[in-house]
């Protein structure tokens, strides 16, 4: 009996992926960012920005993102608490829309697909000072590329 579970173990530990130690640890995007509307590059309704905060809790594989961008003539907040781990999930707030949020290679990757699909990429920069969202719109009343440039506070 005991040789057995011995066997048992010894063949799942030969299946199981082997750990390197050289895989590098995924950057942690905690913390509190401010738009820095100067060093951004906006388009469409994104040009009347005047104001944005980010507020990102990360605990690999787990991130909460709290966000407010203050418009010209309206607020938008939204909050996405989720696991970075790519699946494609259905929306609860939308049955048609589909979501996912993966990384690529040091970038987090968010894809929302609806009507219109939207794809960001939030990349670190000058060491975790500050953080760079890449927006890409398909669809809808037309398409923007946006770059958008937040420091840490």
């Amino acid at each position: 009996m005991e040789r057995r579970q011995k066997e048992k173990w010894d063949q799942a530990k030969a299946a199981a992926p082997k750990d390197t130690g050289h895989a590098k640890p995924k950057p942690n995007f905690s913390g509190e960012f401010a738009l820095d509307r100067d060093a951004s590059k906006l388009e469409g309704g994104a040009e009347s920005t005047r104001d944005a905060v980010l507020r990102i809790d990360h605990h690999e594989p787990m991130i909460r993102i709290d966000a407010k961008f203050v418009f010209f003539d309206k607020t938008f907040a939204w909050s996405m608490h989720r696991q970075c781990d790519g699946r494609e999930m259905t929306d609860p707030s939308d049955p048609r829309a589909m979501s996912s949020l993966g990384w690529d290679d040091d970038a987090l990757l968010f894809v929302y697909r609806a009507d219109v699909t939207t794809r960001w990429r939030y990349e670190l920069e000058d060491s975790g000072r500050r953080l760079k969202a890449s927006e890409q719109i398909r669809g809808g009343s037309g398409d923007q590329d946006n770059v958008w440039i937040f420091n840490r506070r």
